[in-house]
């Protein structure tokens, strides 16, 4: 499970899939993730990685009209990913 993960958030990162896609995507796949016997067992940085995306996952709104200061834009969400990734990337060198 933990490669569906990677493949997705590659996937968007590469620009694959839109915003919207990976949006639904990843909350599909968490939701199956969570009611595994495997959910909490990735190594720590990874899990955790894998919730803080899902955390901005949640604050992504693609409707500008319904947007507000505390939502993540399009641009908002890539970055964010990014930067989680980045961090697990420093993490397990």
């Amino acid at each position: 499970m933990e490669s569906s993960f990677f493949n997705l958030i590659n996937s968007y990162s590469n620009g694959a899939i839109t915003p919207v896609v990976f949006e639904e995507k990843y909350i599909e796949l968490w939701n199956r993730y969570s009611q595994t016997e495997k959910y909490g067992q990735f190594n720590e940085s990874t899990d955790g990685a894998f919730d803080k995306i899902f955390s901005a996952v949640d604050c992504f709104c693609s409707n500008v009209n319904l947007r507000d200061e505390n939502d993540l834009d399009e641009n908002g969400l890539y970055e964010e990913v990014k930067k989680i990734m980045e961090e697990l990337k420093g993490k397990t060198i």
